[in-house]
């Protein structure tokens, strides 16, 4: 139904024809949102990155979507000052289930009061390369390995950090150890009565 992307899209601007390709090839029957990362906003800015993709960019945006008769939100924040959360989301109504894209995870513990049930994000690659039965070396999270990727119940939020599919721009090293790439689906189902 709904597809996001929650940012950094290139590591050259030599993919840009490969990624808007890629990305005007996904079908989504409501719609398809994104928001720009930490490298969209830092070496792509001047880019027109979904142009003609399909998606919606969100930048201090809410889009009000409807499924079945349901109403539910979809708010998102391109990599920016992050101190416009609070009024973004101040008019999500209660009773509408709502989901917030933004690059990083570190919005999560912010939300107090704020209707956000579900919030999607990325920027930590998992850490790219992993230690078993440790998980992550570096996040470039403020909150560290709190929450490296995977699913969170923070408060009644629900929080989702994606590994992503691709990996940092040099000087990193272009590897994936214990932190394999993903596309994750998310299946969200009507409170029943």
């Amino acid at each position: 139904d709904v597809i996001v992307f929650t940012g950094d899209s290139l590591n050259t601007s030599d993919a840009l024809a490969n990624f808007k390709k890629t990305m005007g090839d996904l079908k989504a029957g409501i719609g398809k949102f994104a928001v720009r990362g930490n490298f969209d906003a830092w070496y792509w800015r001047d880019l027109e990155l979904f142009g003609g993709t399909g998606f919606e960019l969100l930048d201090d945006d809410i889009v009000k979507l409807e499924k079945n008769g349901e109403s539910f939100y979809i708010s998102g924040l391109s990599c920016k000052n992050p101190s416009d959360v609070k009024n973004l989301l101040a008019d999500i109504p209660e009773d509408c289930f709502s989901i917030f894209l933004y690059h990083y995870p570190d919005l999560i513990e912010d939300l107090d009061n704020l209707n956000v049930d579900l919030y999607l994000c990325g920027h930590t690659h998992g850490g790219q390369v992993a230690i078993p039965f440790y998980g992550a070396i570096i996040t470039f999270s403020k909150y560290g390995k709190k929450y490296e990727s995977g699913m969170y119940k923070v408060g009644e939020t629900i929080l989702y950090v994606n590994r992503g599919i691709g990996m940092e721009s040099s000087p990193a090293p272009k590897v994936r150890f214990f932190a394999r790439p993903e596309i994750t689906v998310i299946d969200i189902k009507p409170k029943t009565k």
